[in-house]
Order: C-alpha cells, then sequence, then structure tokens
C-alpha cells in the first residue's frame, strides 16, 4: 500500500507540474490576470458588458435589460468596459449565444468573477413557435450549461429562480432576483395624458369641438350618427 501511494504521488507530479508553467505562462501573457490588490471599497468597479453576439438581442427583452444594467452600473459610479481585451473587475452575461461560455472562461482565465444573468427558462421557451417543445429539453440543457458558468446567477422573480434552482439545472452558485427595472425616464406620469386626447376634434372624443360635430351632423340628417331618421319614419 504504500507504495502505490508513492506512486500515486509520482503520477501526480507532472501534471502540477505542467498546471505550474501553464500558470506561469498565463501570468507572461496576461500580467494583470490577478485581481487588482490595494482597491478600496470606494473605488469604482471595471464592469465588463461585452456586446459580441449580444448586439444581436438589442431590441429585445433582454436587450432592453442590458442598457438598465448600464444605465444602473453608471449611475452608481462605476465603468462600463465593452471590450473584452481590456481590463476589467467583473463581467455580466445576459445571452444565451454560443459566445457567452467563451467569455465565461476568458473571465474564468483572468481570475474574474462572472455575474450571470438568468433571463431565460424551459417553461417560457415551450409554446414559444411549431415544434419548441420538442427542443425544449435541448435548451434547458444550454441554458443550464451556461447559468453554471456563472459564480453568481442573477433572475429577474421568485418565479424564475424557482424554476432554475430545481435539481435539472444543477445550479451550484447563488441565485439571487433582481428586477430588470423600467426606463422611469420613459415610463413616468403625465397630468396632461388624459386631457389632450380629449381636445383633439373628432366624432370619436366628448370634446367641446366633436359635440358640436356631432349636433351639427345629425341636424343635416346624417344617416350614420341618426340625425333625421325620425323624420323618415313619419313619412
Amino acid at each position: 500500500m504504500l507504495m502505490s501511494s508513492r506512486a500515486a504521488r509520482r503520477r501526480r507530479r507532472p501534471l502540477e507540474a505542467a498546471g505550474r508553467r501553464l500558470d506561469r505562462i498565463a501570468r507572461t501573457i496576461l500580467p494583470r490576470r490577478h485581481p487588482r490588490r490595494g482597491v478600496r471599497g470606494d473605488e469604482p468597479a471595471r464592469v465588463l458588458m461585452p456586446r459580441g453576439l449580444a448586439s444581436l438581442a438589442k431590441e429585445s427583452g433582454i436587450g432592453a435589460a442590458m442598457r438598465h444594467q448600464e444605465t444602473a452600473v453608471r449611475a452608481l459610479g462605476h465603468e462600463v468596459v465593452t471590450n473584452p481585451l481590456r481590463p476589467f473587475d467583473v463581467v455580466h452575461l445576459n445571452t444565451p449565444f454560443p459566445d457567452t461560455p467563451l467569455l465565461a472562461h476568458w473571465a474564468r482565465l483572468w481570475r474574474r468573477p462572472v455575474l450571470m444573468w438568468a433571463h431565460s427558462t424551459e417553461e417560457d421557451f415551450r409554446d414559444s413557435f411549431p415544434g419548441a417543445n420538442r427542443v425544449a429539453p435541448l435548451f434547458r440543457c444550454w441554458i443550464a450549461h451556461l447559468y453554471r458558468r456563472g459564480d453568481l446567477v442573477v433572475t429577474p422573480s421568485e418565479y424564475s429562480r424557482g424554476l432554475i434552482s430545481r435539481p435539472q439545472y444543477g445550479l451550484r452558485a447563488p441565485v439571487r432576483v433582481l428586477s430588470n427595472g423600467v426606463d422611469t425616464t420613459f415610463f413616468r406620469p403625465d397630468p396632461g395624458a388624459r386631457r389632450r386626447p380629449r381636445e383633439r376634434p373628432g366624432p370619436w372624443t366628448g370634446g367641446a369641438r366633436g359635440g358640436q360635430r356631432r349636433d351639427a351632423a345629425g341636424a343635416q340628417g346624417d344617416p350614420r350618427l341618426g340625425g333625421g331618421g325620425e323624420a323618415r319614419c313619419r313619412r
């Protein structure tokens, strides 16, 4: 038994030595691969939000969520980085596209944390187009593979957290709930919004002008508004 344990240690040594050599090579190629040292808590972070294939989803709900994330990051005083070749401290990944696992692996190589946004589930994918239910299990396997690449998984609702926390997804990272949010500069109360349509002239409104037009049309016997109908009946 003693000889076998020694042999096992000898077998592991070449792999460990190779790993150390690869680490030295990576340090040479990526001199800033390790986290920044001596960073104050109030110092802005460099948040990588890569474009890549994510630009294909800019008109979708995921694209809107990404824009809200960028706005929130900048509002907190942090720097948004879009080029993965530039230095960064953390990466946000949103899309289920093939470049997402590559970007996650790139962040791992730099030893940077990966924040994975879970916007999609198998249940949402079902019934989305003809034949979707047949490939839904494959879609779940794919997005589960992506979500497992994250050090932290963020999902927009408690309902979706309950879905991706099931054993079928195999997540080990913590899952947090954070709404995608809305653009409050666009969706905001407008006291005059209800008044403006009523002030426009036309028979479809309740304004004074609309009432005058309806009265005039009825006096002229417009059959569309019921004017003159009583006179025709008496004849």
